[in-house]
């Protein structure tokens, strides 16, 4: 009797296992697209205020494009930080509709 419950619970396990780890795929494609995107499209954006331009063009070129993509990069994660709350918080809100 217990034998068939740990078989039917294994089972039930790694269903669930292989589900979760086919939709952790989808937001992993989604997150390295966007990184990706980040990453490669930051060379003609320039993130500097007018105290940080002043600095930047004392210190040289090579400086002023690690300062750039330093401060683009401070800029960016709060964003993905909002965004990824965002998408949870609708995203429950969904399940909870479809509940109803």
């Amino acid at each position: 009797m217990t034998t068939v419950y740990l078989k039917r619970t294994n089972r039930v396990f790694i269903e669930k296992l292989a589900n979760f780890v086919a939709s952790m795929k989808k937001y992993a494609i989604i997150f390295l697209v966007s990184l990706s995107l980040v990453l490669f499209l930051q060379n003609g954006v320039n993130a500097q205020c007018a105290l940080c331009t002043k600095t930047a063009q004392q210190m040289g070129e090579k400086p002023a494009q690690g300062l750039n993509s330093g401060i683009l990069y401070l800029m960016v994660m709060p964003f993905i930080l909002v965004g990824f709350i965002g998408f949870r918080w609708w995203k429950n809100n969904k399940a909870i509709e479809d509940q109803q």
